[in-house]
């Protein structure tokens, strides 16, 4: 009866969202374009391609969930192609919520007398994110329900007697968890706990259970040559370009006062998911597990640490975007925790009722059924407090799809009618162009192509630096003008998507372009005569890292590409100083070229000696220079500058002459 409940309540959830977006869209849509990226890479698996993000292109390392990918991918094999494939993520993403409502159901058992415990379940199907996510086509609510299942077979083996062949079944699913997303390490450090210390005969098993991370990284490192994924790179703060251990502890900070400040106190990105005004409360009932559990100490470890696993995404750059997925795979430990605080509040009515001076005056039913229904009242309260935000998720979710659709799966359509055949597009949103266009794509993002993650998280100067020299960008692109910032490089519109009623896109105009070339190197050219004994470019990383060039407090806001005439230049903005190695010459000439809101000078230092000054007038560009002591040495050399008075300058290139 239990999982006929759970099961059709989900698929109850599911024909009503699944006909909400078929009837405003007109066909399958998601809200997601990462969902295609999976679908793609899904493609490539049934073609015998594996992780070849386009046919015949070398393998990528941005298949972000390796377990979710191979559970479409026997979709596509059995005839469910291009938009069709929805319809098989559908019917995952809704049998693996019912399957979560079951097994909550089961683990909140270990928290809360039976009738309480039901209320968990309905707090699972009454959580819009839930449902957001199952009708998404992400990994989001699979790895939800892997986590929970390890979790209930973790305690089931526990409370019984210890067997091989029962450890079986939490192997093998914690292993999917942990290949389904790298937060599935959870699930395989439950298991390995668990047969460590109740395994029996089953405990020399207990290493198996760590094998389960490994398998995606290696899998990645055996194909591609880089164990971390690109997705990884692209969105971790560790990866940052500008990233420190000051800075990302502060980031690492920020993001955790975001998370219990904010979120779970359901504003801004929570806002209409997460009951406003009551931050407080998850927090005490996760704290209050304990209790809940009394002589069980594996149930509460296990659930505290799931409802903690939420913490992980705070290491993410991006753990705030796409309506919060990061963190949705671990609220249903937290809903359990709220059944645990009205378990206790049930445990604390029955046991003021049966004080003498109480007892005396109310019926004996008081302290067991009219606690136990107290408990369960909370329990439907909360549910309900989590309903109430369901209508306008639903609506949020519709419009997403109808935005997505109008926009990236448009334009995707659009290239593959309109683009001469095999031509490359370059993207800012690597999935629906790439898996409907059958174009190869270049992802500007690094989300699906090695290498690009660095540059783009630098800012407009340093992606317009690596066009330049590291890189060629392909003959056309689709993309958010407002996301690139380097117009140099965009040249005749073909055509342009708006979508302004949907708040899930990245902009609201993406736009198609043919590449504009004749700037890129424009800027590389001394501007007087001599000849050349180094330069830097600024903004460049490869440049700046080989000059030993200091960021200071350089972020992917501080950078920016100028154009003056024919020419354009990526620079480095809101600069007070400048520190960095160059080859020099006596007698030689120093070039700069900068830019400044307000006329001002910069000392120049060489080796720590002073060597002159350079004037800026307060233009965004202009070229000054002066002539080196002839008396300094030959060589390499440490060059400061320092504005004077204290002012923003920018910088964009140094040249050394002879």
């Amino acid at each position: 009866m239990e999982p006929i409940v759970c099961l059709g309540g989900a698929t109850l959830l599911g024909a009503l969202v699944s006909a909400r977006i078929v009837q405003a869209v007109g066909e399958p849509a998601v809200p997601l374009d990462d969902s295609y990226i999976h679908f793609n890479y899904a493609r490539s698996f049934a073609r015998l391609e594996p992780f070849s993000y386009a046919p015949g292109a070398p393998p990528s390392s941005g298949a972000t969930s390796l377990g979710w990918v191979l559970a479409l991918s026997l979709g596509w094999l059995v005839g469910f192609r291009e938009l069709s494939i929805i319809w098989v993520a559908w019917a995952l993403g809704w049998l693996c919520l019912g399957l979560l409502a079951w097994d909550t159901l089961r683990v909140a058992r270990r928290f809360a007398r039976p009738a309480i415990a039901w209320t968990a379940p309905l707090m699972v199907l009454c959580f819009a994110p839930h449902s957001w996510f199952a009708a998404s086509a992400m990994e989001v609510i699979p790895l939800a329900w892997l986590l929970m299942r390890s979790a209930r077979l973790c305690l089931d083996y526990a409370e019984a007697e210890p067997a091989l062949r029962r450890a079986a079944p939490a192997l093998i699913t914690c292993t999917a968890a942990a290949i389904t997303r790298p937060e599935g390490v959870l699930a395989a450090g439950w298991v390995c706990l668990t047969l460590s210390i109740y395994g029996g005969r089953a405990r020399r098993l207990a290493p198996l259970a760590l094998v389960g991370p490994f398998v995606s990284p290696a899998v990645n490192w055996l194909l591609t040559g880089q164990a971390l994924s690109a997705t990884a790179q692209a969105k971790l703060l560790s990866t940052g370009p500008y990233a420190t251990s000051d800075t990302l502890w502060q980031a690492q900070l920020h993001n955790l006062k975001i998370f219990f400040n904010t979120l779970l106190n359901g504003e801004l990105w929570a806002q209409g998911v997460i009951p406003p005004g009551h931050a407080w409360l998850p927090v005490v009932a996760v704290l209050a597990l304990p209790l809940a559990a009394r002589r069980r100490p594996l149930a509460w470890v296990v659930i505290l640490t799931f409802a903690l696993g939420a913490l992980l995404p705070t290491s993410y750059w991006t753990f705030l975007v796409n309506r919060l997925r990061y963190l949705w795979p671990f609220a249903a430990a937290w809903l359990i925790a709220l059944v645990g605080l009205c378990e206790l509040v049930a445990r604390g009515l029955a046991w003021l009722a049966a004080r003498p001076l109480l007892a005396r005056r109310l019926p004996g039913w008081v302290a067991t059924r009219g606690a136990a229904l107290t408990g369960v009242a909370l329990g439907i309260w909360l549910a309900w407090s989590l309903a109430r935000g369901y209508p306008d998720a639903l609506r949020d979710l519709v419009v997403s799809a109808r935005g997505v659709h109008a926009q990236q799966v448009s334009l995707a359509r659009w290239a593959k009618a309109t683009l001469p055949p095999g031509a490359t597009i370059g993207v800012n949103d690597a999935g629906a162009i790439a898996y409907l266009s059958d174009h190869p794509t270049f992802d500007l993002v690094g989300l699906t192509t090695p290498g690009e993650a660095r540059a783009w998280r630098a800012g407009p100067g340093p992606r317009f630096e690596r066009y330049e020299h590291e890189v060629e960008l392909p003959p056309y692109l689709i993309l958010y003008p407002s996301w690139l910032q380097v117009e140099p490089v965009l040249g005749r519109e073909l055509t342009r998507r708006s979508v302004y009623y949907a708040t899930i896109l990245g902009a609201p105009e993406m736009v198609a372009y043919e590449t504009r070339r004749d700037l890129l190197r424009s800027g590389e050219a001394p501007p007087g005569p001599g000849s050349l004994l180094d330069r830097l470019d600024v903004a460049d990383l490869t440049s700046e890292a080989a000059h030993g060039y200091e960021l200071f407090f350089a972020h992917e806001g501080t950078s920016d590409v100028r154009v003056h005439g024919q020419r354009a230049d990526g620079a480095r903005t809101h600069r007070r100083q400048e520190r960095f190695q160059l080859e020099l010459a006596p007698g030689g000439r120093l070039w700069l070229r900068a830019g400044a809101e307000a006329p001002l000078a910069l000392s120049v230092r060489v080796a720590g000696r002073e060597v002159g000054r350079f004037a800026l007038s307060g233009v965004p560009w202009e070229e000054v220079h002066l002539t080196l002591p002839s008396d300094l040495p030959r060589g390499r050399a440490e060059v400061e500058l320092t504005s004077e008075p204290a002012a923003w300058f920018a910088t964009l290139h140094y040249w050394s002459l002879e």
